[in-house]
């Protein structure tokens, strides 16, 4: 309270006489003043408080440098086309801390049409897409909201990409569209370069046909009414059996699944993309809604040729909860062509696909 009464002052004479202060008067002066100084000064320093979670404190760098990077070339965008690179741009944070990016704004210009291009996606250093892609509003621009973290003093080179509709509702064949980053949302972190950049033009085509893959559900289909244990371990939730056209053979690069059950992110761990026997590590998006798992340099399917694909995970809570695990959107398979190597769009129907 701040207030030195008797009750004070017989504690400071038990410490005093404690430690061997003398005299043991319960005024805290010069004598007592110099013996605690003596006992601090030989004290081990305090621990760190410690971090939720156990992990270190990550610092917010205080900058990220944007810039425009070695621009895919001028090409032909056929119809179907899936995740085709417009433009690219490097993004650096300061070396003082991690930059997370919370948002990027593309516009579409050039003498075309937003009806040319189906959804922008934004796609990391291998091509696999960031989150999900989305339609152009009214002011022919996006806003592609998945976070993603470029660690301190380093870069990260990221592709503004698009994907053409199956067919043209309109005449869009000839018409030459680029895709310009215009805003950097980097939380507290202040954006430096020169916007907006812009790639090269894509030239829209109608004629090229690509490959094709067809889809249906797999041997382990969610079934909703299933009453599973908690403490299940690699319980095999859902899968999506796919097969190669004859066009071409195809290269499957990743997957994005969707949980839209009631489950939440810590009711389910461990959870991972099954090929072949072959296990590769699925990733959760921050909401915990979408797990993403990349195969590596790609698994080939030949013309013809047809993959299971499943995924599993363990069972670690959500009493009375659901999990369901499903493909939002086709282009969350991600495939591409052998011969032509463009991205290819799976058909939104198929055997079990509505």
């Amino acid at each position: 309270t701040g207030y030195f009464g008797s009750v004070t002052k017989s504690a400071v004479a038990a410490w005093q006489s404690a430690m061997s202060v003398s005299p043991a008067a319960g005024y805290f002066g010069p004598l007592s003043q110099a013996k605690y100084s003596s006992m601090v000064a030989g004290a081990p320093a305090p621990a760190p408080a410690p971090v939720p979670g156990g992990g270190p404190v990550m610092l917010q760098g205080s900058g990220l440098t944007v810039s425009a990077g070695v621009q895919p070339p001028e090409a032909l965008a056929p119809n179907g086309a899936a995740r085709i690179p417009f433009t690219k741009v490097v993004l650096t944070a300061s070396a003082d801390g991690d930059v997370m990016v919370k948002s990027v704004t593309v516009e579409r210009q050039g003498v075309g049409t937003d009806a040319a291009l189906d959804e922008v996606v934004l796609l990391d250093e291998d091509g696999i897409q960031v989150g999900l892609g989305k339609t152009l509003n009214s002011n022919h621009q996006v806003i592609l909201n998945e976070p993603f973290t470029v660690k301190a003093g380093t870069s990260r080179t990221m592709s503004l990409g698009a994907s053409r509709p199956a067919s043209d509702s309109t005449s869009v064949a000839g018409q030459i569209i680029r895709l310009a980053l215009v805003a950097v949302d980097s939380g507290s972190a202040a954006v430096h370069g020169s916007l907006p950049i812009v790639g090269n033009g894509m030239t829209m085509n109608a004629t090229l046909t690509l490959g094709s893959v067809t889809n249906q559900t797999g041997s382990y289909k969610t079934v909703a009414t299933t009453t599973e244990d908690i403490g299940k371990t690699a319980f095999k939730f859902t899968s999506v059996r796919i097969t190669a056209g004859s066009q071409e053979k195809v290269r499957v690069w990743s997957i994005r699944w969707n949980q839209v059950g009631s489950a939440g992110i810590g009711d389910i761990a461990n959870v991972k993309t099954v090929v072949d026997g072959t296990k590769y590590d699925a990733v959760a998006s921050s909401d915990g809604k979408y797990y993403t798992s990349k195969f590596g340099s790609g698994i080939v399917l030949d013309k013809g040729a047809s993959a299971e694909i499943y995924v599993e995970g363990d069972i670690m809570g959500g009493a009375n909860r659901t999990i369901k695990f499903d493909l939002y959107r086709t282009t969350d398979l991600a495939v591409s062509g052998e011969t032509y190597g463009y991205g290819i769009t799976p058909p939104p129907s198929g055997t079990g696909f509505t």
